[in-house]
């Protein structure tokens, strides 16, 4: 990852905090006896034409993408994504100027710190990184609830 300027960080967490998402993602596996594979994401979508091109010309990480609106009273939207070890660094880097999803961001980080290879993970290790998807989602949860 690009090194930021102290604004930059403080404009990609409110981003974060106003558009973004983050997540642990439970994704299933077919491919070992593993049922699931668990993976940091951070994401923001936006029909802003400026916006997700700036999150990756200052980051210089991540997938950018361009979703079309299946409604065409609505604008089309970019997508700007990361994950895992660079999902890692940039909540790092922004997470002292997160407002309303540092305590998401903590959790993630947590969780990041703690996550093994699913290669290489024990049942004991992925049932920890279940716990951590179980815990970012009611700390979602309880977030919506409270607005």
């Amino acid at each position: 990852m690009k090194e930021l300027t102290e604004t930059q960080k403080a404009w990609l967490a409110g981003i974060i905090d106003g558009e973004g998402y983050i997540g642990i993602v439970q994704q299933p596996r077919k491919d070992t006896d593993k049922k699931f594979n668990y993976t940091l994401v951070v994401k923001v979508a936006s029909t802003d034409a400026e916006m997700i091109p700036t999150c990756f010309e200052w980051t210089g990480i991540g997938n950018v993408g361009y979703k079309e609106s299946k409604n065409p009273k609505w604008a089309d939207a970019r997508t700007w994504q990361i994950a895992n070890r660079q999902a890692k660094y940039f909540l790092e880097a922004i997470e002292p100027y997160l407002i309303v999803k540092k305590n998401q961001a903590r959790v993630a980080l947590e969780f990041h710190g703690c996550k093994k290879h699913w290669h290489h993970a024990t049942e004991s290790d992925l049932f920890r990184q279940y716990e951590y998807f179980i815990m970012l989602k009611d700390l979602k949860n309880t977030l919506v609830k409270s607005i």
